[in-house]
């Protein structure tokens, strides 16, 4: 999967993440994101995000890019 498709739906969804492959002077080992959160988050927002963060990764579906 696209991490930066990934993050687009992400960010539909009101959740902001970032493409790790953007962390990589070469080619990332493999896909992935980097999911920050702020200590005043609290359980219902970090649960929130999860949940909308899974939404969008629904909405790109395996294999997408």
């Amino acid at each position: 999967m696209d991490d930066t498709v990934l993050t687009g739906a992400a960010r539909q969804r009101g959740v902001a993440v970032s493409a790790g492959s953007r962390y990589f002077a070469t080619e990332p080992p493999t896909a992935h994101l980097r999911i920050g959160f702020a200590a005043t988050a609290d359980h219902a927002e970090l649960t929130e995000g999860a949940r909308r963060l899974g939404a969008a990764l629904a909405d790109v579906g395996p294999g997408q890019e």
